[in-house]
Formats: structure tokens, sequence, C-alpha cells
């Protein structure tokens, strides 16, 4: 059961997707909305309540080195498969070529443990890249073309995507990774409107002495990013049981 917040029809949509993915009919997302919309705190909402029968690997992109990101990402191969010996043969292979340096041939063998992961584990992948667009800053001029003909091909795998740059993630869902051909959903989320972002504080901090109090404080502090505030708001629930 999906339980009541932020973006109740989103959280549905998502797990629709999910679901149907699962049976069978994959379609791939695309999440993008301005800075603050609360698309990595969606996302995170999912890895919370993961449906069962799916494996489920979540990678955040920043402006980093390129070595940076690769070791962060097969750290999370990894982890979703530990003690699998292909998984971790393959994972070598992309490590080996990254202390090389050569992070265009690193990043497709990195591309490619996804696959094997999922074999070795039984079941379909959802590979999550939140923040995509920053795979241009790290020099790697081909990534979108190697992740398109990937998006083509591997049915066993789904991809979700998202960005906050929007005119430029709507460009290359457009150009290199095959929105046109049915290949994406596109899903756009505005800004959080204070009455929905003050319903979701409210429900959020109910049974919480002063809540109805300290929810204009916060939007006033915080603003109205869904991820900043649901840091705040785990902190503050740890500090209100103690």
């Amino acid at each position: 059961m999906i339980e009541n917040t932020l973006r109740p029809e989103l959280t549905a949509r998502l797990h629709q997707r999910l679901a149907a993915f699962r049976d069978g009919f994959r379609h791939n997302l695309a999440l993008i909305g301005p800075p603050g919309s609360g698309k990595s705190f969606q996302l995170q909402r999912l890895l919370a309540q993961p449906p069962p029968g799916l494996l489920l690997l979540y990678c955040p992109l920043y402006r980093e080195s390129c070595r940076s990101f690769l070791s962060r990402f097969l750290c999370a191969v990894l982890q979703a498969g530990p003690g699998l010996p292909d998984t971790a043969a393959a994972v070598r292979t992309a490590e080996q070529l990254a202390a090389r340096r050569l992070y265009g041939e690193a990043f497709n063998r990195a591309l490619d443990t996804v696959p094997v992961l999922s074999q070795e584990r039984g079941m379909p992948c959802v590979l999550i890249f939140d923040e995509f667009l920053f795979l241009e800053e790290l020099g790697l001029g081909h990534a979108f073309h190697e992740l398109g003909k990937r998006v083509m091909t591997w049915n066993s795998t789904l991809f979700i995507l998202s960005s906050s740059a929007c005119f430029r993630a709507r460009l290359i869902l457009r150009e290199r990774l095959q929105l046109l051909f049915g290949q994406f959903e596109l899903l756009e989320l505005d800004a959080v409107d204070r009455p929905s972002a003050e319903a979701w504080l409210q429900q959020e901090l109910r049974g919480i002495r002063g809540a109805r109090e300290i929810v204009p404080f916060l939007l006033q502090w915080l603003g109205r990013s869904p991820w900043y505030l649901a840091v705040f708001l785990k902190r503050f629930r740890e500090l209100a049981e103690l």
C-alpha cells in the first residue's frame, strides 16, 4: 500500500510503472523539474519502499571527477550484489580501465556490469541516475550515446533519469535517448505550492506538540524543497522521541 505522501499521484505513478516492469512491460521514466521540486525526494521514497522482485540501483550525480563518479557507481553495483563472482569480475575490469584513466571505456564497462548483476541476482534491474546531465560535465562526451544504445536494447533494465535543467534534459532525451520513439515517459514536476507543503508537514509532524506553530517557521526558514524539509523532519522526530 502506498502511503499518503507529498505527491501521492506521482508516487502511485512510479509504483505503477515499476509493477508493470516486474510483469514484463518496460517503460522508462524521466523526471524533470526545477531545483527544489522534489525529484530526489521522490526517488529516495521509492528506494525506501522498493517493490518485491526488482533490483533497484540508485546513483546520484554531482559536480565531481569522472574517477569519483565511476568509483561510486561501481560500489553501488557491488553493494547490490555482494559476493557474486561474475559481477565482481565485471567491476574489476571497469576499475582497471579507470585506474589507467581510460574513462570513456571504463564508463561503458561500468554500465555493462548492470546486466551481469541482474542475471546473477535473477531479478530485473531498475537503474536510476539522479541529475543525469552531470554525465556531460564529467568529460564523457559519448555518455548519452552509450546510454541510449542500452536504453534501446536492454529489455531487462528499466531506466529512471532525473534532471533540474529542464530545457537541456528535454533536448538530450529527444535527440539522444529516444524519447520520440516511446522509450521514455516524461514526468514534469512543478515547484511545490505552499498549501501542499503545509499539509504535508502537518501530516508528518502529527502527534508532536507544537507542530502547528512550527510549520510556518519551517517553510520560511527552509523553503519548500521536499528534500531539505525531509532531512530536518527526520532529525526533528528523533529529538522528539528523545
